[in-house]
């Protein structure tokens, strides 16, 4: 199995995990200490998966739009070198 595929996986078993939070703070919404501790989980498990899904390949034809979209950005005054050094 190769890194992306490992990276998938752990994704899909962080959002199942998630669902299941989810299902359970739905039954515990009226204790607030036990939803607290649900909800802190909860954020820390979209913090892991949007990590995790930092680490994936982007898209080559993603990538050549938001270059293109960068690269019209920059405003005439703003060189290319001082976009980068930025």
């Amino acid at each position: 199995m190769d890194l992306v595929e490992k990276i998938k996986k752990q994704i899909q078993d962080l959002e199942s995990k998630l669902e299941d939070l989810r299902d359970e703070l739905d039954k515990k919404d009226n204790n607030p200490i036990e939803s607290m501790s649900i909800k802190k989980e909860i954020g820390d498990l979209v913090k892991n998966i949007n990590n995790l899904k930092g680490k994936l390949p982007v898209d080559k034809e993603k990538a050549k739009m938001y270059f293109d979209l960068m690269r019209k950005a920059i405003s005439e005054k703003l060189t290319y070198k001082e976009f980068f050094d930025l």
